[in-house]
């Protein structure tokens, strides 16, 4: 008997390959996602223990200059911070893009899957039906001869 011959296995294929490249891609945009988010907390716990010590020197144990000094690096740090989280939600866009693409990918999969098992179930029944015919041939053959001597 022959195997079981699914003419669409290269579609099957390239759809594997897709998914596998869609995820990859998506990978590497919820990494750059984590290493901003990093970086924004990092951003975030500087600037508050710059606004710490800035308190501290408001209450008399600071320079004028040093005082200065720490406010304009407070002031670079939060624009910082609001570039980080511009850079933040960007990166949140493009990642939930490549979601949506890896789900379709996997969408457009599983329809050839699904084709491949209904098509592998057809085959299968219709080999058993063909066996089936060939042992009840058998069978009448038998009978037939037994029945005949």
């Amino acid at each position: 008997m022959k195997n079981f011959d699914f003419r669409l296995e290269t579609v099957l294929k390239v759809r594997k390959q897709e998914e596998a490249v869609k995820r990859k891609e998506l990978m590497e945009q919820e990494l750059l996602l984590h290493n901003l988010q990093k970086r924004a907390e990092l951003l975030q716990e500087e600037s508050l223990a710059i606004e710490s010590d800035l308190r501290e020197q408001q209450q008399g144990k600071g320079s004028a200059q040093n005082l200065a000094s720490h406010l304009a690096y407070l002031h670079s740090l939060q624009e910082q911070i609001i570039l980080s989280q511009d850079d933040l939600m960007r990166q949140k866009n493009v990642t939930e893009g490549k979601r949506r693409m890896v789900a379709e990918a996997q969408k457009k999969k599983k329809m050839i899957e699904n084709l491949k098992e209904k098509q592998y179930l057809q085959w299968k029944q219709e080999i058993e039906q063909k066996e089936t015919e060939e042992l009840d041939e058998i069978a009448t053959l038998r009978h037939t001869r037994k029945n005949g001597e």
